[in-house]
């Protein structure tokens, strides 16, 4: 199968379409949470939100990260595009330029998971990723939160936990 990201090639990152500029930056703060909401994201709190910030330049519609121990393990998370933008290529092209990013900085033999949602799990299969199970199962726990002890409740968070 032809994937667009493949070790032993060079990651391909699909074109923008016109209008769109990619930007390696953080999105403003307000503009994480908003894209957050409106894609239906796990809600979190500003306070946990903060390092997204950065100087608003433009209207953010489109973002994505790469989190990671800068060897070997990434994740890739706040993958989300403004649902009045979709359809047009953008997550396509924020995931090519996630995993371009790693192609050039770093050594191959390294990981790189996500936790898809039903909506992106068709662009990830494109990207060539699979469901880890039965060899290995995602596993993870809710630290609480409002009043919560840890371990308590479950995920992802009602939005009235916030």
């Amino acid at each position: 199968m032809d994937t667009p990201f493949n070790h032993r090639t060079s990651a391909r990152t699909p074109e923008l379409p016109a209008g769109y500029r990619f930007r390696p930056i953080a999105p403003p703060l307000a503009d994480y949470m908003n894209l957050r909401r409106i894609c239906n994201l796990t809600p979190i709190s500003a306070t946990q939100g903060t390092n997204a910030i950065a100087e608003p330049t433009e209207v953010v519609v489109a973002m994505g990260r790469i989190i990671g121990d800068g060897g070997w393990y990434f994740h890739i998370s706040d993958m989300a595009v403004s649902p009045e933008h979709q359809k047009k290529g953008l997550g396509g092209a924020v995931l090519g330029a996630l995993m371009q990013r790693l192609e050039d900085v770093v050594e191959p033999g390294y990981i790189v998971c996500l936790f898809a949602d039903p909506p992106g799990r068709h662009l990830y299969a494109k990207w060539g990723f699979r469901e880890s199970d039965p060899a290995s199962v995602g596993m993870m726990q809710w630290v609480g939160g409002k009043g919560e002890k840890k371990g308590e409740g479950w995920w992802p968070p009602k939005k009235a936990d916030m």
